[in-house]
C-alpha cells in the first residue's frame, strides 16, 4: 500500500506521506485527489498541516473547532506553535462550509 502511494505522489515528502497514510490509511487518495505538488496542497499551517488536510477534515470528517482539527483528527497540536494555533483558528473563522454550517438558515431548517 504505502508503495503504491508513493508511486502516486512522488512529489509528496516521505515524511508527510508517512503521517498522512498512519492517519488516513486508504482514504488518503480521497486527501489527495487532483494534488499534483506540495504547492497544490495549500498553505502549510506548520508542523506539515497543510490546507488540504485541513479542508478534508472539515469536508469529510466534519471538523469544526480548533481542537478537532489539532488534536481530535491529526495530533498537531503537539507541534504547532501559538502563533500557528491562532493561523489556523482564523482560516477556520472564515473558511466557507463552517460558515454556511453556522448560517441561521440550517440552524432553522433543523
Amino acid at each position: 500500500f504505502t508503495e503504491s502511494v508513493e508511486i502516486k505522489y512522488p512529489w509528496l515528502p516521505k515524511k508527510i506521506r508517512t503521517r498522512l497514510i498512519r492517519s488516513y490509511g486508504t482514504r488518503i487518495f480521497n486527501l489527495l485527489n487532483k494534488m499534483n505538488s506540495v504547492e497544490s496542497l495549500g498553505q502549510d499551517f506548520g508542523a506539515d498541516l497543510y490546507e488540504a488536510e485541513i479542508n478534508y477534515l472539515i469536508e469529510k470528517e466534519w471538523a469544526i473547532e480548533i481542537d478537532d482539527v489539532i488534536w481530535r483528527r491529526t495530533k498537531r497540536g503537539l507541534y504547532l506553535t501559538k502563533d500557528q494555533i491562532a493561523l489556523i483558528k482564523e482560516f477556520l473563522s472564515n473558511h466557507p462550509t463552517l460558515l454556511a454550517r453556522k448560517s441561521p438558515k440550517l440552524i432553522k431548517a433543523a
